[in-house]
């Protein structure tokens, strides 16, 4: 049975004016009511109501009504309708898909889900979490400090190993998948296609391997994403870290701090959230840009956006050491003008620790 929600909820849009001028090339109708990747004071929760599609502004008054419908054999292809500011000009919706950097004539060298050497058994019951590395035979992960006991983790571990050779002695983990000699995102973009096992966590996270961390914060990190409804976080950086944005710093005097942005370094993300920012890795060299893309599509709102300053990684490469960073920032800029989006950097507020609730 087709439902108008569900279809919405499922597809990216590409929203204008009848006259043809651009609004936006991304805007998503995300679940709970809210949208996602344009934002404007007008446009900013929507409902469906007798299957007109209201568009609304924050002070709940009907911006835009979408009545008009036009399918194709997958469903509905365009939707458009008038706007309450000019009788002359209405909003259209067409449906589009999100863009990435295949867009740009970008391959990853792995495509597809590729086969795990291993793979948690069927029967084995599933942790909620789960955590993908792409990692190689310096990765940190062998030295995450195992101070809390296997039957108290709250995550599991999925290895994309990017060395030419697997190590002989299978490194410990519930997925491993061998993908060398590629990037980052590329690959882990191969790791969830639609019929892979990955999908049925709540919440993934993917570090860098270049990461000091332990078994416990992360624990820690993943029940203060869960409990406090975030869409999408990460830890902050401890002091004696490499630091590539100021404000991923750790900042003692806080819990958790709500920001615009969220580093690729390390980004935690909730499943429904992941769905929507997993399609502009595609392609994916360096990633650049990616971090600013997927706070757009999430709909910015700075609620669900956090810095764990509660936990604490040091990352311990500088930026650019295995990459040409001139290139990167290109590649990055280039996706994000396809997007419209924008950088931002703010702090927008936090749960100090005088409030000892943690």
């Amino acid at each position: 049975m087709f439902s108008f929600e569900d279809y919405i909820t499922s597809h990216t849009w590409h929203f204008a004016r009848t006259d043809g001028s651009m609004i936006s090339p991304i805007f998503r109708f995300l679940p709970d009511g809210r949208i996602g990747g344009h934002i404007h004071p007008n446009e900013r929760f929507w409902e469906i109501n007798d299957n007109v599609l209201l568009l609304k502004n924050m002070t709940g008054e009907t911006s835009t009504r979408i009545n008009q419908f036009t399918w194709d054999k997958d469903g509905i292809v365009k939707m458009s309708g008038p706007t309450r500011y000019t009788e002359e000009n209405g909003h259209v919706f067409e449906r589009v898909t999100i863009p990435s950097f295949a867009d740009l004539g970008q391959e990853s060298k792995w495509k597809g889900l590729p086969p795990f050497q291993k793979i948690l058994s069927p029967t084995a019951k599933k942790r909620k979490n789960l955590v993908v590395l792409r990692a190689g035979k310096n990765s940190l992960h062998t030295k995450w400090e195992r101070n809390i006991d296997e039957c108290d983790k709250n995550w599991d571990l999925c290895l994309s190993w990017y060395d030419a050779e697997i190590p002989e002695e299978m490194v410990e983990c519930e997925y491993f998948s061998h993908q060398p000699n590629d990037r980052k995102f590329g690959p882990i973009f191969g790791l969830f296609e639609e019929n892979s096992p990955l999908w049925a966590y709540e919440n993934i996270w993917l570090p860098d391997d270049d990461l000091e961390t332990t078994w416990a914060d992360i624990n820690r990190m993943f029940n203060i994403f869960k409990y406090n409804h975030f869409d999408i976080a990460q830890p902050s950086l401890a002091p004696q870290s490499y630091v590539n944005h100021s404000i991923t710093i750790q900042k003692p005097e806080f819990y958790f701090r709500y920001t615009t942005f969220v580093e690729v370094m390390c980004p935690i993300f909730k499943r429904d959230i992941w769905k929507i920012c997993v399609k502009p890795l595609e392609g994916s060299i360096s990633g650049f840009g990616l971090d600013h893309i997927w706070i757009a599509l999430q709909g910015r709102l700075c609620s669900r956006v956090a810095i764990i300053d509660d936990v604490a990684v040091v990352h311990t490469r500088p930026m650019g050491k295995n990459y040409d960073l001139d290139s990167a920032m290109q590649e990055g800029m280039q996706l994000m003008g396809l997007c419209c989006v924008g950088a931002f950097f703010f702090e927008v507020g936090g749960l100090q620790r005088d409030f000892n609730i943690l």
